[in-house]
C-alpha cells in the first residue's frame, strides 16, 4: 500500500502557526505577548519604568481612555462603531462645572450630564438604527458638534471644579491603587461578564457576527445597537466626569495628568 502524499493517514499536513493563530485565545496571547515585550525593552532603556511611581502614573493616565474604549468595544462586536465617545465625555465634563457654578449639588450636575449624555447617544442610536445612516459618517457627525458644544460653553477656556469629596473619584487612591484605575478594572470585569455569560452578549455577537442570521431567530439587531449607544454614551460621561473630577477643572482638551 502506497503512502499518500499528503501523509500517511491521507489527510493534509496541517500548518502549525496558521492553526495556532486560529485559535480562540491566540488573539489574547499574541497581544500579552507584545506587551510583555514592551515591560521588556522599556525596563532596559530606563531603571525607573518599572518603578511603581511610574506603573501607576501609566494606569492613570490610561484609566479614562480606557473607561471609553471599554464602553465602545460591544458597540463594535454588535457591527456599529461611536467616534463621538470622547466628545461626549468632554461635553459631559463642561456640563457638570456649568451645572455646580449654578448652585447645583456636585452628585446632582453628574447624574443630569450623564442623563444629557444618554440623550445625546439615543441620537447616534437613533440615526443609525432607524434611519439606516452609516454610523462612522453620523458618529463623526455628532462628534464634532459635541466638541464645538463644549468649546461654545467654556470659551475655549478650562473651568474650574474643585470639590473635595468630587475630586477624590478622580485623585483618590485605595490601597495604594488610582481610583479611576480601579473603576476600569471593574467595568471591564463587567463587560466580561456581560459579554460572556449572560444572553444580551450571546445578542450582541450575534448582531456583528450576521445580523440577517439574528434576525430571523429574533434578535432585535437594530434595539441591541440602540442600547449599546446609550451604555457607550453613558460610560463615556461618566469618563468625562472622572476626568474632571482628576484635573479640578472641565477642559475642552480631554488630557488626563501626570503623577
Amino acid at each position: 500500500m502506497k503512502a499518500s502524499a499528503s501523509g500517511t493517514d491521507g489527510k493534509a499536513p496541517r500548518n502549525g502557526l496558521k492553526d495556532l493563530m486560529g485559535r480562540e485565545c491566540a488573539g489574547v496571547a499574541l497581544l500579552g505577548a507584545f506587551y510583555v515585550l514592551i515591560f521588556v525593552v522599556f525596563s532596559l532603556l530606563s531603571p525607573y519604568f518599572l518603578q511603581s511611581r511610574n506603573l501607576m502614573s501609566i494606569g492613570l493616565n490610561m484609566s479614562v481612555i480606557g473607561l471609553m474604549a471599554i464602553a465602545g468595544t460591544p458597540l463594535i462586536v454588535a457591527g456599529a462603531l461611536d467616534l463621538s465617545v470622547a466628545a461626549v465625555a468632554g461635553l459631559s465634563g463642561v456640563v457638570v462645572s456649568l451645572l455646580y457654578s449654578m448652585g447645583i449639588n456636585i452628585w446632582a450636575a453628574s447624574a443630569i450630564a450623564i442623563a444629557v449624555a444618554v440623550a445625546l447617544g439615543g441620537l447616534n442610536g437613533v440615526l443609525v438604527t432607524r434611519l439606516r445612516l452609516n454610523p462612522l459618517i453620523v458618529t463623526l457627525g455628532t462628534m464634532s458638534i459635541y466638541t464645538g458644544a463644549a468649546l461654545v460653553l467654556t470659551g475655549g477656556l478650562s473651568k474650574p471644579l474643585i470639590v473635595p469629596g468630587f475630586n477624590w473619584l478622580g485623585s483618590g487612591r485605595l490601597a495604594g491603587i488610582p481610583v479611576p484605575l480601579l473603576l476600569m478594572a471593574l467595568l471591564a470585569i463587567a463587560t466580561w461578564w456581560v459579554m460572556s455569560k449572560t444572553r444580551f452578549g450571546r445578542e450582541i455577537y450575534a448582531s456583528g457576527g450576521n445580523p440577517d442570521a439574528s434576525r430571523i431567530m429574533g434578535i432585535h439587531v437594530g434595539r441591541v445597537q440602540l442600547v449599546l449607544y446609550l451604555i457607550s454614551a453613558a460610560v463615556g460621561a461618566f469618563a468625562g466626569i472622572v476626568l474632571a473630577a482628576m484635573l479640578g477643572a472641565a477642559a475642552p482638551t480631554r488630557r488626563a495628568p501626570s503623577y
